[in-house]
Formats: structure tokens, sequence, C-alpha cells
């Protein structure tokens, strides 16, 4: 699930289907993201989570 593709920060992919869950722990930060399907990132589905 998780990949580093040496850039300075991590990157990773989640996928889940309809019927999955996935849990993700983040340390503090801002983190920026991003739907990697084609043409979403370019439509604006995109955000930010802040972690205290």
């Amino acid at each position: 699930m998780t990949a580093n593709h040496g850039t300075a920060q991590a990157d990773f992919h989640l996928y889940a289907s309809g019927k999955s869950e996935a849990a993700l722990t983040f340390t503090s930060g801002v983190y920026d993201f991003y739907c990697s399907i084609p043409g979403y990132k370019e439509n604006g589905m995109i955000g930010t989570i802040t972690v205290d």
C-alpha cells in the first residue's frame, strides 16, 4: 500500500474497493492528497489534511 519514489516526501497509493476499509496513522504535519484516476486531480479532486 505504501511507496516512496525517491522524492523528498513519501508518496503512497491507497486503493480501497467499495466494501473495504483502511486505517492510516499520520504524524503531525500538513499532507496534500489527490485522486489518481486520470483527469480527476486536474478537475479539482485534491485536498489537504492537517494533523496537530
